[in-house]
């Protein structure tokens, strides 16, 4: 959806006139698309306009306009996947409005970018097994202090595979009877505190959060990281170069055993489990999805990993050894095992994913990657202007897992 106030006040915007105006922009490899790029000036036009044109497969193209002229480019991509156009309105050095969308070619077709390792489903069921067979160690400490009308809270501790301890936060009703569950995992970023907007009178709630400290109020970045031993801000990257170092290979056997422990609660009702996050979170719910059959329903906004470099920073840490073709094959490697394009397919749950059509973190191609193998019921929402961020659309996903979890 398409919020627009930015411009509201502008003296000068752009607008996309995309093809036949179909609304989401979607056509087929087959077509080539005509895009009119409109300049809104309540003045006299001038300048110049700069539209650029990038597949996402390495293909620019930029080519500058006269801003009183009419200005059309055509756009084609043989493959599928998105164009991204974008538009700069230039006066003299200043720059006077900008305006980015993308089109999609034959989405629905787009597959991942490598080929599923064979023991892909193997490795992580042998890492839940390891698990699995750890003593009966995770802890839900009470958290009185923090106690509302309506709920109770705890502080979970889940020891890992390597001897750490991941922490996480659990809210329970008070009332009677027997309750869904929903899970929530974060965004990357430091460790946070209970979230007060997921405690629910109707439903016991967990949030995981990956790091292997406690959250601490008021900290300081540089505390924080000196706390943690690492950059507890930039982390996604951290032994990267094998399945077996990299940061999450601790991580998701520790979600795995948080998911076992969560439903041994005697308040859960024992049939409605459902799993939520948006980027390092959206990925971590697919990924629990995809091996724990009893979750009913997802909720993923803007998932990482959803192709081999599906990821901002990992993207980043790879162009730093671009003249290190071994170091690039190795990342690769590993990051075949977390792609969940090839968790997906193992997913029988009902799977709501929200993309922006404008994200350079988590991009779409990559999302549909992953939401074109999902096997069952499934929902994309388009966010024709949106980067890597949450909207309104979040939370209304959000609520609706709530009201099919609880039955309202």
């Amino acid at each position: 959806m398409s919020y627009g106030i930015r411009d509201f006040y502008a003296e000068k915007s752009i607008s996309f006139q995309i093809g036949d105006g179909r609304e989401l922009a979607l056509f087929d490899c087959s077509e080539i698309v005509t895009v009119k790029v409109v300049l809104n000036s309540e003045n006299e036009l001038g300048g110049t306009v700069c539209v650029r044109l990038d597949d996402n497969a390495g293909n620019v193209r930029e080519q500058v306009f006269d801003a009183a002229e009419n200005i059309f480019v055509e756009v084609e991509r043989r493959e599928p996947g998105f164009v991204n156009i974008s538009a700069e309105w230039k006066s003299g050095d200043l720059v006077v409005a900008t305006l980015e969308r993308s089109i999609g070619f034959s989405v629905e077709k787009i597959q991942p970018c490598e080929a599923e390792p064979e023991d892909f489903e193997a490795f992580w069921n042998g890492l839940f097994a390891q698990a699995d067979a750890l003593p009966d160690d995770v802890r839900m400490i009470p958290v009185p202090d923090r106690e509302t009308e309506q709920t109770k809270l705890y502080e979970l501790h889940v020891p890992t595979l390597n001897g750490r301890t991941i922490y996480g936060y659990v809210s329970i009703p008070k009332a009677a009877g027997k309750f869904p569950i929903l899970i929530c995992y974060p965004g990357s970023g430091p460790a946070s505190g209970e979230q007060q907007w997921l405690r629910y009178e109707d439903a016991i709630t967990l949030f995981m959060n990956v790091h292997s400290y406690p959250y601490k109020a008021g900290e300081t970045q540089e505390e924080t990281i000196a706390r943690a031993g690492y950059d507890a801000f930039d982390y996604a990257t951290i032994g990267i170069e094998s399945r077996e170092t990299y940061v999450y290979h601790d991580v998701l056997p520790a979600m795995h055993r948080a998911v076992r422990f969560i439903q041994t609660l005697p308040e859960y009702d024992g049939e409605n489990l459902g799993v939520f996050g948006s980027s390092q979170g959206g990925w971590l719910s697919i990924m629990t999805a995809a091996f724990h059959p009893e979750v009913k329903a997802v909720c993923a906004n803007v998932p990482a990993f959803t192709q081999i470099d599906g990821f901002l920073s990992v993207r980043t840490e790879m162009a730093k050894h671009e003249d290190d073709p071994a170091y690039q094959k190795r990342v690769r490697e590993t990051l075949r095992y977390y792609s969940s394009a090839f968790a997906a397919k193992r997913i029988r749950a009902k799977v709501a994913v929200i993309v922006g059509r404008i994200d350079h973190v988590c991009p779409p191609t990559g999302i549909f990657a992953m939401f074109n193998a999902l096997a069952g019921k499934k929902k994309i929402c388009h966010e024709m202007d949106m980067r890597h961020e949450c909207r309104a659309s979040w939370s209304e996903g959000i609520q609706a897992l709530r009201n099919y979890l609880t039955g309202k």
